[in-house]
């Protein structure tokens, strides 16, 4: 990973935008959302799914889906 990305410009700037989250249960939450990756050898993005529970009394993802 360092050597494909040596620096924080060729690192670029990675953003999330949650579009959906809904909660199943007391401990159980679902989202989807999009990243945008921003780098000077060009930009990419795409969309996410994640599962989260409160485990213990911390929300964790346990599942984690991007494309």
């Amino acid at each position: 990973y360092k050597r494909a990305y040596p620096t924080k410009e060729k690192m670029g700037i990675l953003t999330f935008e949650v579009k959906f989250l809904e909660t199943i249960s007391l401990n159980t939450a679902f989202m989807i959302g999009k990243w945008s990756l921003e780098r000077i050898d060009g930009s990419q993005s795409g969309f996410f799914t994640l599962i989260w529970k409160r485990i213990k009394g911390k929300w964790l993802i346990t599942t984690d889906h991007s494309s």
